[in-house]
Parts: C-alpha cells; sequence; structure tokens
C-alpha cells in the first residue's frame, strides 16, 4: 500500500489539511507540541480501520465547536493497492460519534472514483456455487 494523500476536515486540531507525503524518500512531519502531528498519523489509521486511537471515542475527534450535523467532520484517504487507486471517506454524522465509512475505487474508463464492490471481489476468487 501507498499512501497518496489524506484530507482531515474538522478533526480535533485540524480545520481542514491536505497532507500529501513525498512520492519517493521519506516524509517528515514537525512542529511544536499540540500542532496536530500525532493526529494527520492517528486520523489516517482511522480512516481506514475506525480504530479508536489513544482511548477516544469517536465524538471526541470533532474539533472543538463543531457540530457535525452543521458542518462535515471525516479523513479522506487516498491509497494505491497493487494497480488500483482506493479513497476511503470515513465521516462522523452525529455529535455523539456515529460514523460512516465509504470505499471508493478508481474508475480509469470514466476518469473518476466510483463505489468500491467487494461483491466483485468475492465472485472472482470464490466457486461459483458458493458465495458468501
Amino acid at each position: 500500500m501507498i499512501l497518496k494523500k489524506v484530507i482531515i476536515e474538522n478533526i480535533r486540531s485540524h480545520e481542514y489539511l491536505e497532507f500529501e507525503p513525498a512520492s519517493i524518500g521519506v516524509t517528515a512531519i514537525s512542529g511544536e507540541n499540540g500542532a496536530g502531528k500525532s493526529t494527520i498519523v492517528d486520523a489516517f489509521s482511522w480512516s481506514l480501520f475506525g480504530t479508536r486511537l489513544h482511548g477516544l471515542r469517536n465524538k471526541n475527534y470533532i474539533r472543538e465547536g463543531v457540530d457535525a450535523k452543521e458542518k462535515t467532520v471525516q479523513v479522506i484517504s487516498y491509497i494505491r493497492v497493487g494497480n488500483t487507486d482506493f479513497m476511503i471517506k470515513r465521516k462522523i454524522t452525529s455529535n455523539e460519534g456515529a460514523c460512516e465509512c465509504k470505499v471508493f475505487s478508481y474508475n480509469e474508463e470514466i476518469g473518476d472514483f466510483e463505489i468500491f464492490s467487494l461483491r466483485t471481489v468475492v465472485d472472482e476468487v470464490t466457486d461459483p456455487v458458493c458465495h458468501i
């Protein structure tokens, strides 16, 4: 997996941040304490796995003073796995911390991302008689 970009909106200390690591070499994230360095890494991990980092509940990721029903609270991660680009959107949809996650794959024929269907992958790798 290759990380291409992470977009953070209203997550902890970040109102809006686009982070693109170097395509070659090493990327360093530096800043003072409390600047939000760890939030970048934590937000990427949360977008992929939905894990609660540092014991925080989803509602604790919402930027202070933000109403999740009125403003977008999400992390969008762009990754490449093999020869396929994916976009993962994990969004907090309520102030109580309810969230949703959608995965999209890049379709070269249409030149844009479309919802990723796990069913297609399952159909390709399972016996036609046995479906999950």
